[in-house]
């Protein structure tokens, strides 16, 4: 759902809804307060819009659909809301000569109940997002991939699946942290997941593995596909010109190439021959590829 947003974004408009459904459940406290007795000062003023206003947060959701365009979770919250605020106002309006009857108070709660379950599951995946995101990169983060290795490992038991797993490492990462700073290796480490994302197809998942590690699992690749691809990523990022408070770095990165076996009991089996590659890649000079079937 947020492959396309950094954490940051999903995170500001997770406190964004939060605040405006603050105020849309006071708007419901005060309209059912109104409707219950007559001397409620809004009802006397005949004050609807100050309800209307905390009822309706679609401008908060306007904002967030550039970021989460068409999601389906999220019109479903728009539809909802327009249908209890459309509502609310026939209400409002029949107010003005008879009292609110026993079946409209029964539509109003049924509107807002189902709004309020459309609210849930949108606000559950924003949470399951950002519990599997790294903060840094905006890639999937370690306990993301250990869930999604489980899963392959085991549908790869059942049936026969072409799945290839790379490790990719930053060469002399530690160098360059010593030499110009964590926050110039921060970009650098956010650069080179935005190259990645951007070089790999749909059914490819990127994962920050840990440090200066990223994974990539590519589901349908045979070996030799997952090498050729890791090839051209490598020289992707080695002719990348890094710019960094001013400072122009080229950065190499050594990467390890294995497939899922059907001998692979659990996932760290795959991991050890990915890791394996990987430091073999180092020992051999670092900025290749190397691979083990």
């Amino acid at each position: 759902m947020f492959d396309e947003l950094n954490t940051h974004d999903v995170q500001l408009f997770y406190v964004s809804l939060g605040q405006a459904l603050v105020k849309h459940h006071d708007g419901r406290l005060n309209l059912f307060y109104m409707l219950q007795y007559n001397d409620s000062r809004c009802r006397i003023k005949n004050d609807y819009n100050l309800i209307l206003h905390k009822l309706d947060f679609s401008s908060t959701l306007d904002l967030s659909s550039i970021q989460v365009e068409h999601h389906q979770r999220l019109v479903n919250i728009q539809i909802n809301l327009s249908n209890l605020v459309d509502y609310v106002k026939y209400i409002l309006d029949e107010l003005e000569s008879n009292d609110i009857k026993k079946n409209s108070y029964r539509h109003l709660i049924a509107l807002m109940k189902k709004l309020d379950r459309s609210i849930e599951g949108f606000r559950k995946e924003i949470s399951n997002n950002l519990t599997y995101l790294d903060e840094l990169t905006g890639l999937l983060n370690r306990s993301a991939m250990e869930k999604d290795l489980a899963e392959l490992i085991e549908l790869n038991d059942e049936q026969a699946i072409v799945t290839s797993l790379s490790l990719i490492d930053i060469d002399y990462f530690k160098l360059i942290n010593d030499e110009h700073g964590h926050t110039v290796g921060d970009d650098i480490l956010e650069s080179i997941a935005d190259i990645i994302q951007s070089s790999l197809r749909d059914t490819d998942t990127a994962y920050r593995y840990g440090g200066e590690e990223i994974l990539i699992v590519l589901k349908g690749s045979s070996l030799d596909d997952a090498v050729a691809v890791m090839q051209r990523l490598r020289t992707k990022i080695s002719d990348y010109v890094f710019i960094c408070d001013e400072i122009e770095l080229s950065i190499t990165v050594s990467i390890g190439v294995t497939s899922i076996k059907s001998s692979d009991k659990v996932y760290r089996d795959t991991l050890i021959r990915a890791d394996e590659c990987l430091y073999s890649a180092k020992d051999k000079g670092r900025n290749q590829v190397v691979y083990k079937i």
